[in-house]
Formats: C-alpha cells, structure tokens, sequence
C-alpha cells in the first residue's frame, strides 16, 4: 500500500514539473503587446516617414491612445491604426477620437506624400507647428476640438492643394494671417470657436473656390469685407458671435450659390439690405442681436427658398411684409424685441408671440381731464411690459415746440397728468415707449428702443375772471 503511494505521489511531482516547464514556453510565444524595436526593421515606407509616426506616438502619449493597433509593434506601418500608405508612403494619417494627449511634433513633416492630416477631438495641446506649411501634397487638415494655443501659422498659407481646414473649437489667438488668402484650392474654412482677434482678411477674396467660410464665435472686429461678395462658389457665410461693425454689404446679394446667412451677434448696424431679396437659394438668413434699423425689406418676399428668418434683437421698426406669408418653404421667423408695428395675420404662424416683445407706443391715448392749467391723460399699455423702460410723454401749442413733461415709472402705467399750461388753448400732447439696452432673459438686447408716437390734442379750460371793486373816494383833510 505504500508501494502504491509512493507511485501515485512520483507521478503528480512529476506532472507538476512538466507543467512548469511548459509554462515558461507558452508565455514566451504570446506576441508582445507594447512597442519594442520602434522602426527597426521597417521596409514598407522610408525610415524618416516611420520615424516620424514614432515621434507622434511618443508625443502624444501612444500608450494611452484609445486604439493603438500594430504601433511600433509591427514592421508593417501602413496597417496601423489610423495610416493609410500608397506607392511606398504615408498618405493619410486619421487618429481623431483617439485620446491623443501631448504636443504636435514638428517631425510630421517628414511624411512628405501626406494628403490627409485627420486629428479632430483629441486632447492636442500647445502651437500649431510651422512645418506643417511644408505639406506639399496636403488635401485636407483637421485640428479641430482640441486644446491648441498660440497663432494660426502663416506657413499654412502655402499648403497649395489644401482644400479642405478646419482648426475650430481651439484657444487659437492672435490675427488670421493674410496668408490663408493664397489657398486658392480651399473649399472649407473653418476656425470658429476659438480667441481670434483683428479684421477679417481683405485677401480673402483670393479663395476663388471657397464654400464654406466659418469664423464664429471669435473676437474679429471692423467690418465685413466686400471683397467677400466675390467668392462665387459660397454656399455658407458663418460670422457670428463676433465684433464686427458696420453695414451688411448690399453685394451678398449677388452670390448665387449662398443658402446660409449667419451674422448674428455682433455689431451690425444700417438697414437690412433689399438687395438680399436677389439671392435664389438662400435658405438661412440669421441676423439677429445686432443694431439694424429701418423695416425688414419687402425684396425677402422674393427668396422663394427661405426657411428660417431670425431678425430679433435689432431695432427694426415699421411692418413686416404681407408677401413672405406667400413662401412655402417659410417655417420659421423671429422677430422679437423690436419696435415693430405690424405684421400679417400668417406671421403668428412662423412667431406665435412677436407682438408680445415690440417695443411700441401705446392705444387708446387720449385726454381724460382738463382744468385751466392741466390736462390728464390715459392710454392702454403695452404688452411688453418687462425689461425695464417707461413711457415718455410730451406737449406743445399750436406752432411751439414740443417739451417734455416727464416719463412714467415704467411700462404698466396708464395715466399722466401735464401740470403748468395755460387755460383757454389747445395743445398737442404725444406718448412714445422706451425700453433700454439690457442682458437679462430671456433676451440680450444692445439697443436702446423708442416707439413711434402717438398723439391727441386737448385745451385746457378758460382761466376764471378777476372782479375788480372800485371803493368811492374819500377826502383827505
């Protein structure tokens, strides 16, 4: 019997023992899972565009990324994640969405026959590298949505064949360089989002066949561009939430191919010009929260392609045209917190409650009372009660000049009383509503808004006569 175990115990040791031998092997076959040689022994492109990958890789934190497949574990570069070869070179390198943390190398440009630089939605922070603008071959280059500093590099501007940039969504700052303009191949341009200062480039007009142009949300001052209203290939014209100043160019309404208007929020003053009304495939026209004045032009009736009208937060006066209730295409406007009067039945339909944010003068105004130096007078409120504000009411006489009496305490007032005048005459007495600039909800307002006036005429009452008594004389002694 103890023959027996002792058998039984040699056979487990001995198993025991194969199976830490085998062990070791079966580790040691299992293919590597972090980068070990680097470039060594890469044949498929030539050493400086391998390296180049490999200096991205350690730039940017490779071991991290979000799929790092074959990075510098294989010998075969043109099957890693996200690079594209052909004829012997690197062609496209696409890593967006792939938790890339560091800095750009400047050694990217060492992959000469790059057509696609694709980044987007990393963590990328520090410049933009300068040799980048050595790209010879480059299409299209996306940085987008990542933590990029400092300036748009001018070099970029040499990037012959790029048709396609977009940087936005950074901390870019500084001027946009007039170099962009020389990208006569670009298509899309776009830099929104992100610290930049300075005027819009009047080299600009050198993008011969841009379609996009995206410089929202930035800090660009001066005016805009009528050098702008020659790119014929524009589709989408995106400057908002910006500084700009001046009038809105009549000549955007010769660009045939514009179906986007966007120039909310800024500083935009003058009217809205007819000419837009000549633009046939216009679908978007956003300009509200500037300064504009005047009516909105009755040409608009003639963009049979409108969609959505946002006009609110201008000063704009007057009534809307009847003919936009005639476009079919029309589902929305917006006109509020204006100053203007009226609008066709249709509009309620597009803007349910316009009415309710006009700054507009008040109905119904008329004398209540009148005494020999007096006259009180009474009206209907307005609707847009809020927002601060009050109502201004004034006088004169027949042929004088209109003075001020005073103003209300705010909008819900109805009554006033004018003190001082002089019995037995007729005067002409006016009301007009004010609302001042303002940044509370549920709308930012930059303008100060004044109604139209309206008037009434009233006399006061004739004054009461003084009897005089005429005492009899007496003699002095």
């Amino acid at each position: 019997m103890d023959r027996l175990q002792r058998k039984k115990r040699t056979l487990i040791l001995g198993l025991l023992a194969c199976a830490l031998l085998i062990t070791p092997l079966a580790a040691s076959a299992a293919p590597p899972t972090e980068p070990t040689d680097g470039c060594t022994g890469v044949v498929q492109i030539p050493l400086s565009e391998c390296q180049a990958l490999e200096t991205l890789y350690n730039s940017t934190a490779g071991p991290q990324w979000t799929d790092k497949s074959g990075w510098l574990v294989t010998t075969t570069p043109c099957s890693w994640y996200g690079v594209t070869c052909q004829s012997g070179h690197v062609t496209e390198l696409d890593l967006q969405d792939n938790n890339l943390n560091g800095s750009l190398p400047s050694q990217l440009a060492d992959l000469t026959s790059l057509e696609r630089l694709l980044l987007l939605r990393n963590d990328l922070a520090g410049s933009i590298p300068t040799s980048l603008g050595s790209f010879g071959q480059l299409q299209e280059l996306d940085l987008s949505e990542n933590d990029l500093t400092g300036g748009i590099p001018s070099q970029l501007g040499s990037l012959a064949q790029l048709q396609r940039l977009r940087l936005s969504n950074n901390m870019l700052t500084g001027a946009i360089p007039s170099q962009v303009g020389n990208l006569s191949a670009l298509q899309v341009l776009d830099i929104s989002t992100n610290q930049l200062t300075g005027q819009i480039p009047a080299g600009f007009s050198g993008l011969s066949n841009i379609e996009e142009l995206l410089l929202a949300n930035n800090q660009l001052t001066g005016s805009i561009p009528t050098q702008l209203t020659g790119l014929t290939h524009l589709r989408r014209l995106v400057l908002a939430r910006n500084q700009l100043t001046g009038a809105i160019p009549s000549q955007l309404g010769n660009i045939s191919t514009l179906t986007y208007l966007i120039l909310d929020h800024n500083q935009l003053s003058g009217a809205i010009p007819p000419g837009l009304g000549s633009l046939p495939v216009l679908r978007f026209l956003v300009l509200s929260n500037n300064r504009l004045t005047g009516s909105i032009p009755v040409e608009l009736a003639n963009v049979a392609t409108l969609q959505e009208v946002w006009v609110n937060s201008n000063a704009l006066s007057g009534s809307v045209p009847a003919g936009l209730c005639d476009l079919e295409n029309l589902s929305y406007m917006d006109l509020g917190y204006n100053a203007i009067t009226s609008a066709p039945a249709c509009i309620l339909t597009f803007d349910p409650f316009w009415e309710e944010t006009q700054t507009v003068a008040p109905a119904d105004f008329h004398a209540t009372n009148a005494t020999g130096s007096s006259i009180s007078l009474a009206w209907t409120p307005i609707e847009y009660t809020y927002h601060g504000g009050y109502y201004e009411i004034s006088y004169r006489p027949a042929g004088g000049s209109f003075v001020v009496a005073g103003t209300t305490a705010d909008k819900t007032a109805n009554t006033f009383t004018v003190t001082g005048l002089t019995p037995n005459l007729t005067y002409e007495l006016r009301i007009r509503t004010y609302t001042p600039a303002h940044d509370t909800p549920p709308a930012y307002q930059q303008n100060a808004l004044w109604s139209d006036y309206t008037t009434t005429t009233a006399q006061t009452v004739p004054g009461s006569v003084m009897l005089k008594t005429y005492l009899p004389l007496l003699q002095v002694h």
